[in-house]
């Protein structure tokens, strides 16, 4: 049963890692994060209205199952990075959320107020024509959230550190770049730890639009202290299970508007995962750089 079910996963694992790289093939960011760091005195801001709807959920064997019910979660999210150094760049994410599970049978469940926020460091130690590699540290906590925000958990309601790995690559003159990303996340309490794992590609179509795309996948250690929370109707966050497997293809159009101001659209599906929401997310992006 164990050798079936790691077999299911890395057949699926490899299925959709091969279609993200036939897909960034065709695409391509005008701002290159990931592994890089911003410079000295630098800002990146970037205000985010987020829209993610499921009527679906991966179950443990990874099927797409009716939920029998409709979740929601549209959210506001402020994400900065701050260049300390040339080479440490300081970042933090704040979302503002409204989500609601709907069930088929019954009254709907609702909650509003601060998601988890992240907070983190980005050190650059290697940089050459052969690539940039960085190692990130961050901290996701939940202390803002409201003490009554309604029926639904808008976290965990406890503390993550990660660590992770990143590796970036420009091809210029070619208007293309690709990262690869690495970390293990370790959370306190009765969720289950997680690894974490990142592909992109990005190319400036002009000096005005560009695209990219990624892979972002987490799977799970299975080392929770309580089963997964049940993915099913009713007053739950089909989102926020203490063991689950997730992988979302993002993809991103952008337009420059001028030095300081750029608009981006991003569709971000849910692929493939286990014991989580089956869902998709629409975006829709302002950020301001500033020297």
């Amino acid at each position: 049963m164990i050798d079936n079910t790691v077999s299911r996963t890395c057949s699926r694992f490899n299925c959709y890692t091969s279609l993200i790289f036939i897909l960034c093939l065709t695409l391509s960011s005008e701002a290159m994060a990931g592994a890089w760091t911003a410079k000295e005195g630098t800002s990146y801001h970037k205000a985010a209205l987020n829209y993610f709807f499921s009527d679906e959920n991966f179950d443990d064997d990874g099927d797409r199952k009716n939920a029998h019910s409709d979740f929601t979660d549209v959210n506001l999210t402020y994400y900065m990075e701050y260049g300390i150094r040339d080479n440490v760049t300081a970042f933090l994410s704040v979302p503002y959320k409204w989500i609601e599970n709907d069930p088929d049978i019954g009254g709907s469940s609702k909650s509003r107020g601060v998601g988890d926020q992240d907070f983190g460091l980005r050190y650059n130690f290697f940089n050459d024509d052969r690539g940039v590699f960085s190692i990130q540290g961050l901290v996701k906590v939940p202390d803002l959230h409201d003490e009554d925000p309604g029926d639904l958990p808008l976290g965990n309601g406890q503390t993550d550190y990660e660590v992770r790995f990143l590796y970036g690559r420009s091809l210029y003159p070619k208007p293309v770049y690709f990262g690869l990303e690495a970390g293990y996340r370790y959370r306190s309490q009765e969720p289950s730890d997680e690894i974490k794992y990142l592909v992109e590609i990005g190319y400036n179509i002009n000096e005005k639009s560009y695209v990219r795309a990624k892979l972002d996948g987490t799977y799970s250690m299975d080392n929770a202290d309580d089963a997964p929370a049940p993915v099913i109707p009713g007053d739950v966050n089909p989102t926020l299970a203490p063991a689950f497997d997730l992988g979302k293809l993002e993809l991103t159009g952008g337009y420059k508007i001028d030095k300081k101001f750029s608009t981006e659209f991003t569709w971000t599906p849910n692929i493939y995962g286990q014991n989580t929401a089956a869902g998709n997310n629409f975006q829709i992006a302002v950020i301001m750089q500033l020297q």
